[in-house]
């Protein structure tokens, strides 16, 4: 099943991203000589793209042409393949997962997790005081004797993913790829929904073809990780879409379905509780009054040690930043990394 279709997309290759919403691409013209300078492009993922952003130069890229519109930046930032020839295209449109889950939900790919549905609603408010808003409310028809039922639904966009510690050869798909208080909150919304007697599921959508199983990340998000265990453990479910992007070689490109991803909430879980445990400690370390009461300051290369406690209550503190400790345990972050999505 085709989930989404560009037309009259651009290759080049990827120089920098910065300014979170911003890249720099040599694109490619017709006939396939490159331009002599890098084009400013719109980049729609102000997550950190770990593990997409590490070949600069040597990143193949897709851009979308937005002709006719007053954008200032004519060209979009639609997908990279950082492995080099022949490996996956990673789409990097956080906001296309929406359009490709509905795509689907529509299809009928979801119905065996879903239901049928009569209605479906985007972005629509809800969890404490509407401060949130999830991606689908779909309404179910009322049934003899019971009135229609809520569910809830919210997308992820997963794009980073890492070799399997326990499966030679193949690669698993992680979310999110930094501290994400945002998907914190959405998580817990979740659970409130399904605790107040709706239907709640949380669909993390792998914009890459190389990955056949899906893993919240314990060691760059345990907080995250452990607030997705819970809810699934409170009725949400979890469901993962793999799907693959490929160009046509005439200018098109097409996201297709694969199937769906087995979903692993133990993996690597260990490894985080241990972090976990380990800012707890230091956390409590800090407010044990001792002689020494002013905060230890680290200096590193424009990086702030920070541990801070975690949003889902009684979930444990959240480590900002995550899976670089040493052997000390101290995390060192660069301020200001947020996933969106």
């Amino acid at each position: 099943m085709q989930l989404h279709r560009y037309e009259g997309m651009v290759q080049g290759m990827l120089m920098r991203r910065y300014k979170r919403f911003l890249a720099d691409v040599v694109l490619q013209r017709e006939g396939g000589a490159a331009d002599l300078e890098a084009t400013v492009v719109h980049c729609p993922n102000t997550g950190s793209m770990e593990g997409l952003l590490d070949r600069p130069g040597d990143t193949a890229a897709l851009c979308s042409i937005h002709t006719g519109s007053n954008r200032k930046y004519v060209h979009t930032l639609e997908a990279l393949r950082p492995g080099g020839p022949g490996s996956a295209w990673v789409g990097v449109h956080a906001a296309l997962a929406n359009c490709m889950v509905r795509a689907a939900l529509e299809g009928g790919v979801l119905e065996q997790q879903v239901g049928l549905f009569s209605e479906l609603q985007p972005e629509v408010k809800f969890g404490a005081g509407g401060k949130s808003r999830v991606d689908f409310m779909l309404t179910r028809p009322a049934q003899p004797g019971r009135p229609p039922v809520m569910a809830y639904l919210e997308v992820k966009s997963v794009t980073l993913a890492e070799p399997h510690v326990d499966r030679p050869g193949t690669s698993i798909a992680l979310f999110p790829d930094t501290v994400s208080e945002r998907a914190q909150r959405h998580v817990t919304d979740l659970m409130s929904a399904a605790a107040s007697g709706h239907d709640a599921l949380c669909v993390f959508l792998i914009q890459r073809g190389d990955c056949d199983r899906f893993a919240p990340d314990w060691l760059r998000d345990p907080t995250y990780a452990q607030l997705l265990g819970e809810a699934a453990a409170a009725g949400v479910v979890c469901v993962a879409l793999r799907c693959e992007l490929t160009p046509d070689g005439a200018g098109g490109a097409a996201f297709t379905f694969l199937g769906m991803a087995d979903v692993d909430l133990e993996y690597r879980r260990e490894e985080g509780l241990a972090l976990l445990a380990s800012a707890a400690a230091l956390k409590g370390a800090g407010k044990g009054g001792g002689a020494r009461k002013a905060k230890p300051k680290a200096k590193a290369a424009g990086t702030t040690a920070s541990l801070a406690g975690g949003e889902g209550g009684g979930s444990g503190a959240a480590l900002e930043g995550g899976g670089g400790g040493g052997s000390s345990g101290q995390v060192l972050t660069a301020r200001g990394k947020r996933a969106r999505k």
